[in-house]
């Protein structure tokens, strides 16, 4: 027997049915991990398709065996994951029947299918504005353009099919729930329904994909001239910054269930030596952290980007701070993927030098007392609720960051220009003359003239 190494519960008796499970429930997950298990065979995949070369590939006698009278079966594998890539939604309840084990390829449920078609619609149309960067416009001519060339082919095979039904004496509108396949507004017909404009696809990423909105921070008003017509209008707007929820935000990472493992597991090291925040004194002297080891390790950080071009007269007009988190429950090794690291709030530089940092973050301090506290706070995950406790562990950033965050001047208008070594630029110019150095020779070299 063969298990899902994704969904666990899901066994199937031959190789190629668990090959079908995996190109139509699980190849367009995000998270997509699967080890091959074969004949004790420890490659691991992070993509569906090559999970598929890889069994074609390498363990060929296997497909052959279970079918040696087909010996297409390598081409019908091939064909069925590269198809199910359109659909593979969320498993449906009979994948997860441990208790029966399917000896025939798993019928489609009329009722379910349509939702796992659009759930993969919608994580296509994800994935071009997340990874591939496409704009909402193109992604709006890509679903009217792909539904046209679906709706021609859904209309050359249903002429095709009533033709060949009819040779064999079958009237087309006589078989039962096949006119219904081609219907306007079938699934088959569009792929796309309830994702046709921003608007729906942004409802849709909301309710089942668990999208965190952002929450806009009025700093401050303005009034400006704005042009209607032919004339000018005097008009009120107002300067912005957008805050992400760190209770909500934090709810969706803890239903992944590789970061809930390794909170439920610290990685405290037993070696006496320092790998991580979690083996320093000021961990095991934190009141919170020291007595709830499973306490949620707040890691926050603040830089400053450029959007525009970071070389010309204008260089910092676009310019915007933004605040990320990631906990330090997560190891080293996987704390730096993108994946783990959450987007906390952002906002204009001229709003921060205008405004401050505080408003955005009053709202941030406002969730994280409710975090820090004696009862927790209770999360939903995977539909049973878990109570947590977390604070912030430390705060990181570069020079002109941790300067800004702290009150102090920032750069060159600073006294005391470098916080590492706390030396003042006489000092620095004095060290720097001396004698040639690195960076890390030049720190040792602060320290002991200070």
């Amino acid at each position: 027997m063969y298990r899902c190494n994704i969904c666990i519960n899901f066994v199937s008796l031959t190789l190629s049915q668990l090959l079908t499970h995996m190109g139509r429930c699980h190849s367009c997950e995000p998270n997509f991990h699967v080890l091959c298990g074969i004949n004790a065979c420890a490659r691991t995949y992070t993509n569906c398709v090559s999970f598929k070369n890889h069994i074609t590939r390498k363990h060929a006698d296997i497909l052959l065996a279970e079918s040696p009278t087909d010996c297409r079966i390598l081409e019908n594998v091939a064909n069925n994951m590269d198809v199910n890539k359109t659909d593979c939604g969320s498993c449906t309840s009979e994948d997860h029947d441990v208790d029966t084990v399917d000896e025939e390829p798993r019928q489609f449920d009329l009722q379910k299918t349509p939702e796992e078609v659009q759930r993969a619609a919608a994580l296509y149309l994800l994935k071009l504005k997340d990874k591939d960067r496409v704009p909402q416009t193109v992604i709006n001519s890509i679903v009217e353009n792909t539904t046209d060339i679906v709706r021609t082919n859904m209309e050359v095979l249903k002429f095709g099919l009533a033709a060949r039904l009819d040779t064999a004496g079958i009237d087309f509108n006589a078989v039962p729930g096949i006119a219904e396949l081609f219907h306007e507004d079938s699934i088959t017909m569009n792929p796309f329904s309830g994702l046709t404009n921003e608007n729906q696809q942004h409802q849709y990423y909301k309710s089942n994909l668990n999208l965190v909105e952002p929450r806009r921070i009025v700093l401050g008003h303005y009034h400006t001239k704005v042009r209607k017509g032919s004339k000018l209008r005097d008009t009120q707007k107002t300067d912005d910054a957008y805050y992400i929820p760190v209770l909500e935000s934090l709810q969706q990472l803890l239903n992944d269930d590789a970061v809930l493992e390794q909170i439920d597991n610290p990685h405290a090291s037993n070696d006496g030596l320092l790998h991580d925040y979690c083996d320093s004194d000021g961990f095991k002297e934190h009141p919170l952290f020291s007595q709830d080891p499973h306490a949620l390790q707040l890691i926050i950080y603040f830089d400053e980007f450029e959007v525009c071009n970071p070389l010309g007269s204008r260089a910092t007009k676009h310019k915007i701070g933004a605040f990320y988190y990631t906990l330090g429950n997560i190891r080293p090794e996987n704390r730096s993927h993108k994946n783990a690291i959450q987007l906390l709030g952002l906002i204009s530089c001229k709003h921060l030098k205008k405004y401050g940092a505080e408003s955005l973050l009053e709202n941030f301090m406002e969730d994280l007392a409710k975090l820090e506290q004696d009862t927790g706070f209770q999360f939903l995950i995977e539909g049973a609720t878990r109570i947590f406790r977390g604070t912030i562990a430390f705060f990181c950033g570069d020079n002109l960051g941790s300067q800004f965050i702290g009150g102090f001047k920032e750069g060159s208008k600073a006294h005391r220009v470098c916080r590492e070594c706390m030396g003042t630029q006489v000092q620095i110019s004095i060290c720097v003359s001396a004698k040639k150095v690195t960076v890390v020779a030049l720190y040792c070299i602060f320290i002991d003239h200070i």
